[in-house]
Parts: structure tokens; C-alpha cells; sequence
């Protein structure tokens, strides 16, 4: 195991806002698998996904790899 330690900056674009209803309309026809994770207008945590607790928990390791895979990029 390496003693390496990584640390994540922040970088240009991670204050970027979307609009919620855009992104998932924008979604619309395109997915097979979804996983939905955000807050909903009173600040709780909303979370829906369109297929058992493995394939989701797969799709969100994919997608925290994506995210931190991002960072290191050359």
C-alpha cells in the first residue's frame, strides 16, 4: 500500500449550479440504469434509483471514480 497521499484541489467550475429540472429533462430517453441523489425544496436528501442495491452502489463507485479521476487528468 502506498504512503501517498493525494490531494484534491478545487478547481474552476465546481461552484457551477445547474437547474435540477433541466439536467433531468435533458436525461429523458438517454439512460438505461439511473441513480438520483440531490436535495429536495426542503433540504432533505432524496434519493431514487431505477434498479437494485448493487448496480446503484456499482453506479455510484463509477461515478465517484469519474469524478476524482477528473482531478488528476493530463
Amino acid at each position: 500500500m502506498s504512503d501517498k497521499v493525494i490531494h484534491l484541489t478545487v478547481v474552476p467550475g465546481d461552484n457551477y449550479h445547474a437547474d435540477a429540472d433541466a439536467i433531468l429533462e435533458g436525461a429523458k430517453d438517454k439512460l438505461t440504469h439511473v441513480v438520483l441523489i440531490g436535495w429536495d425544496r426542503a433540504g432533505e436528501t432524496y434519493l431514487a434509483h431505477s434498479h437494485g442495491e448493487a448496480d446503484t452502489n456499482l453506479l455510484l463507485d463509477l461515478a465517484k471514480k469519474q469524478i476524482i479521476d477528473s482531478h488528476f487528468e493530463e
